[in-house]
């Protein structure tokens, strides 16, 4: 299975190679056929929220509070 930066590589070549005709995007044996730019674009965001997503959380920790040292609670 592609990673979802590789889906995003492949989204944004059917962006740039648009025509007004439906697209279709393949990556690794798995064809998505695309029938407006809206719907490439939507795609993409979907895929570069998850690949933002899985880059973020293989840091191992998370920040959830920022409080400057001698802050009241």
């Amino acid at each position: 299975m592609a990673s979802p930066a590789e889906i995003v590589a492949a989204l944004d070549t059917a962006i740039l190679n648009w025509a007004g005709s439906p697209v279709k995007v393949q990556e690794q044996g798995s064809i998505v056929e695309y029938r407006s730019l809206a719907d490439l674009v939507r795609a993409r965001g979907y895929y570069a929220n998850l690949a933002a997503t899985a880059s973020s959380s293989s840091h191992g920790f998370r920040l959830t509070l920022i409080r400057a040292p001698g802050a009241m609670s």
